[in-house]
């Protein structure tokens, strides 16, 4: 190996040094996906008296903000929202949120998540209704 050759792999070396201790590492966990201590997971009634399910988390702190509902898409429910760590964050910084599992539309078997069907939802009046 040439002097030339010895320099350029010093170089290379040090370069590679200098970078892995400059860099930051990878970033931290932050999601969580476990329940939190105050996700409460509850069953109410709609106007139609179909069965509607959701998740709701109160403010961790005592100072109250703005309440925030977390709707889904059809490959989701509301416990996509516990799952990515949403609500335990929203509850950690004083919001109180309600994920709601939408329900299907009736007669189909069953809703988006733990919701029954309903047949209100199969109007959009009777989907603002419901929200």
């Amino acid at each position: 190996m040439s002097r030339y050759q010895a320099a350029l792999l010093g170089l290379g070396l040090l370069l590679v040094f200098l970078l892995y201790m400059g860099l930051p590492g990878p970033p931290e966990q932050t999601s969580r996906l476990w329940r939190g201590p105050n996700v409460t997971v509850l069953t109410g009634l709609t106007r139609g008296n179909s069965r509607i399910f959701y998740r709701e988390v109160l403010p961790i702190q005592q100072a109250r903000r703005a309440e925030v509902v977390f709707l889904h898409g059809k490959a989701f429910n509301s416990h996509t929202w516990e799952q990515l760590g949403t609500l335990q964050l929203l509850s950690e910084r004083g919001y109180r949120a309600v994920a709601i599992d939408l329900p299907g539309e009736y007669p189909c078997i069953q809703g988006f998540g733990n919701s029954a069907p309903s047949e209100e939802v199969s109007t959009e009046a009777g989907r603002v209704e419901l929200l």
